[in-house]
């Protein structure tokens, strides 16, 4: 298992991350329903 600070992720974990100048809520919203276990952004705030 995978663990990153407090996040455990699975076995075989689902990371994707957007395209440079794709729609962040969008793209939540497929990650979401594809079922990715994690995601990070273009730009950290």
């Amino acid at each position: 298992m995978i663990k990153i600070g407090n996040i455990e992720l699975p076995e075989f974990p689902l990371v994707l991350a957007p395209m440079e100048d794709v729609s962040d809520p969008p793209y939540r919203r497929l990650c979401n329903m594809h079922g990715a276990d994690m995601m990070y952004y273009e730009f950290i705030f």
